[in-house]
């Protein structure tokens, strides 16, 4: 059992954030290299998922904190549909960019056997991954404040 949790592993820390391309909800196309230079916070999560939608007042929070900080992107993946991700944010607002219909993309920061969602990474200036927590945290918005402010 333990070797199946060894091999399930998925902590990205200390690693450089893989390239993407990728298209928001609103239409706008992200190119991970055009993020050099910014701080990345990240979420891979689900409107299925009861953790996931839980945080989403403390995460807006924490967007709203940084609001007026261009150099902070905050983006959240899904391998969710745009029209579920439309329908899910009319009833409850959730403030990053919306990346959707992204099983591939997601599976690239989720390697590995587990795929634990919550999953939460900060991507420093240089685009190394510095933090990668997986799992509910009733104090996420409070640890990926930390690390921010460790970063700019």
């Amino acid at each position: 059992m333990i070797l199946f949790f060894m091999l399930g592993c998925s902590d990205n820390s200390g690693k450089k954030l893989p390239d993407f391309n990728a298209v928001t909800l609103s239409g706008k196309t992200i190119h991970s290299s055009e993020l050099k230079g910014k701080v990345i916070v990240l979420k891979v999560w689900a409107t299925w998922c009861g953790s996931c939608v839980k945080e989403i007042p403390q995460l807006n929070g924490l967007v709203d904190r940084y609001k007026n900080d261009s150099s902070i992107v905050f983006l959240a993946i899904t391998d969710d549909s745009k029209e579920e991700i439309g329908r899910f944010l009319v009833k409850r607002p959730f403030n990053y960019q919306h990346i959707t219909d992204a099983r591939a993309l997601k599976d690239i920061f989720q390697p590995g056997i587990r795929k634990e969602i919550p999953k939460h990474m900060v991507v420093d200036r240089d685009m190394n991954i510095v933090l990668d927590i997986a799992g509910e945290s009733p104090t996420i918005a409070q640890v990926l404040s930390d690390k921010i402010e460790q970063l700019k």
